[in-house]
């Protein structure tokens, strides 16, 4: 099954139905593109578009939680040593 996927503000994901993956760049000259832009969106192009974006949403929050997660442990540690984030880095150099 093919879809399109609208990955950035430069690029489209094309997969043809033998699982292909082709990079098509936004740029008016590409013929690749033109395609894309007469193409009418299917149920196949809207549902792997949102599995896309759910991907992208949760790759965010798990690196977010990650990084609070992180913060928390540097926190403690400061806390532990008794010395503010300022003095570590000046400890580090």
């Amino acid at each position: 099954m093919q879809t399109y996927i609208r990955i950035n503000d430069n690029f489209i994901k094309y997969t043809d139905a033998n699982g292909s993956v082709l990079w098509i760049p936004k740029d008016e000259g590409n013929t690749d593109y033109q395609v894309y832009l007469q193409h009418t969106e299917t149920p196949a192009d809207k549902a792997a578009q949102k599995a896309h974006d759910d991907k992208v949403l949760s790759d965010k929050a798990a690196s977010d939680a990650g990084d609070a997660a992180a913060d928390t442990q540097k926190a403690a540690l400061l806390a532990r040593l008794g010395i503010t984030a300022d003095e570590a880095k000046l400890l580090i150099g």
